[in-house]
Parts: structure tokens; sequence; C-alpha cells
């Protein structure tokens, strides 16, 4: 069993396993929080992106580009989180792009063996 470790808002940052991997959530609640600009959210789910295996050379050059200068693989240094900007960036430049879902109580997923991916927690922001 992996587990992988998140942030303190629960994402997990952008990484990849050396065999295929399955996960399944047995349980969750719908949070409602208030964000600190006083809009009510909603925790919804797991924001899952998932990157093709082939495509993790282009992903790390990216990376690179944006200032990844340590010795180790800027993937498995488990370092960063692509953000919305960094995929339209990825797609643009280099044509890469991940299959992005919310995944919910009792839904499984399967990442395919040195898949790259990163979850972070879905959020449904109600009042804006």
């Amino acid at each position: 069993m992996y587990l992988a470790s998140a942030s303190e808002d629960g994402t997990t940052l952008l990484h990849g396993d050396l065999s295929g991997a399955g996960n399944i959530i047995l349980h969750s609640a719908v949070e409602i929080r208030i964000s600190p600009d006083g809009i009510r959210e909603e925790v919804q789910g797991a924001l899952w992106d998932i990157f093709r295996p082939q495509d993790r050379p282009k992903i790390a050059a990216y990376l690179r580009d944006q200032g990844h200068s340590q010795p180790e693989h800027p993937i498995h240094s488990q370092q960063y989180y692509l953000k919305d900007i960094n995929k339209k960036e990825l797609r643009e430049m280099y044509g890469v792009q991940p299959i992005s879902f919310v995944q919910k109580t009792g839904d499984c997923v399967f990442i395919p063996v040195g898949a790259p991916h990163q979850v972070s927690i879905e959020i449904k922001r109600h009042g804006q």
C-alpha cells in the first residue's frame, strides 16, 4: 500500500508510481465551509489530473523551463501541483493535456504504470 502525502489543503502533488494503482474513496461527506473571502464552499470529492505515461518527458521539460533546477527528476520530487494556468501552458506549448475528473464516494480510479498524476479536493463555490 502506498499513502501519498498531502499538503494542508488536501492536495497530493504531481508524482508518478512505479506500478499501476487503484484508488477507492470508501467514505466521504460533503463538507460545508466559509472561505477566507466569505464565500460558502462545498467540498465535493477528489479532483484528479492523470497524464499519459508517454508525456512524462514533456512535463519534466516544462517543469525545468519553469525553474526546477534540483538534481532529482521534477516529477519524482513531488514538489509541484500544476494549476489551471500551468495545464493551459502545457497544452499550448507541448500538446500535453491530462484527463481530469472528479472522484466521488464509491468510485475507483485506476492509474496506469508511470502515469504522472495529481489530486486535490473539488470545491463548489456558492454566492459569487
